[in-house]
């Protein structure tokens, strides 16, 4: 269901300045989990998770960040960053190549990457996207580089002249094609568990907190935490359900062809009663334990 950080090749990778700046926000506590590039996983982040994380905010859905501030009311955010792999803190001045971190797999992420992006403000949670144009160097102005990564300052992107080549990600091995299996104990036991942190974290929300926006629409934080229940609560009666002959749809497809509900599933989350979470909560980790206990508790499902 899932493979370790170290297993691909952009973990660990250096991360350098793409101007000069200076550091307004560093963090590198969270831990890099496992990867969610299964089916199974990718759907326990994307349901659970996922949620989990924007119901706790900004910090934790970008995980481990750096945010430069670049001049004239543009700032840089680097996330998904290794644990432990910051070389600066708030308040330092960075120069163009300096190295700044290291690639991790911290925060939302399926596998270890670096999102990159420019915006208007330094806070995650109110500023906005800003563009910011550049010019390349040529060849004969940008002296000792290493590539090109096409993100840098204006002029184009300078390396630290004593990066070696232990300091670039080796190649992607190839892959190993094996039938996947999966274990539903497990599966269910990670499924529940993940419930009952979101379950926590919505129980420790006071009122005001759950009447607040969640930028997915009209929908407030209580809607959400609504939504999140009846997700787990469907599970059970899906998999009771036939299977179909074939697949029907491919998981990139799933996005496309679902659309068309967005409008059922909102009508049905704002139907249902939040006023009481604990009690739905409560109520549908009970009910979702009791089915389960019902079935298969061994074997495997390829």
């Amino acid at each position: 269901m899932a493979r370790r950080s170290e297993d691909f090749p952009a973990f660990g990778a250096p991360l350098f300045a793409v101007a000069d700046a200076t550091v307004v926000h560093a963090e590198d506590g969270q831990r890099d989990h496992l990867s969610r590039n299964s089916l199974p996983a990718f759907l326990y982040l994307l349901v659970f998770e996922g949620v989990a994380r924007v119901l706790a905010g900004a910090r934790r859905i970008v995980g481990n960040h750096l945010i430069l501030d670049l001049g004239n009311g543009t700032y840089a955010v680097y996330a998904h960053l290794r644990r432990g792999s910051l070389t600066v803190r708030a308040g330092d001045r960075v120069t163009a190549g300096q190295r700044l971190a290291r690639c991790g797999n911290s925060g939302n992420s399926t596998e270890p990457h670096v999102h990159f992006h420019l915006m208007n403000g330094p806070d995650l949670d109110t500023a906005r996207g800003a563009l910011h144009l550049a010019r390349r160097r040529r060849p004969e102005e940008r002296g000792d580089v290493r590539g090109d990564t096409g993100l840098g300052p204006p002029g184009g992107l300078t390396l630290a002249r004593d990066a070696s080549a232990a300091d670039y990600p080796r190649p992607m091995p190839p892959a190993k094609k094996r039938t996947r299996s999966y274990d539903p104990v497990k599966t269910r036991a990670a499924v529940l568990t993940q419930f009952r942190h979101v379950r926590d974290a919505v129980e420790a929300f006071t009122p005001v907190q759950l009447d607040g926006p969640t930028r997915l629409g009209e929908w407030t934080v209580r809607d959400l935490a609504a939504h999140v229940a009846w997700m787990l609560d469907s599970v059970p009666q899906l998999l009771a359900a036939p299977a179909p002959a074939a697949r029907e749809l491919a998981l990139l497809d799933w996005p496309s062809r679902t659309a068309s509900a967005a409008g059922r599933i909102d009508a049905h989350t704002r139907g249902i009663d939040a006023s009481d979470l604990h009690g739905l909560y409560a109520r549908v980790q009970d009910e979702y334990e009791r089915r389960w206990r019902a079935r298969p508790t061994s074997g495997s499902c390829r």
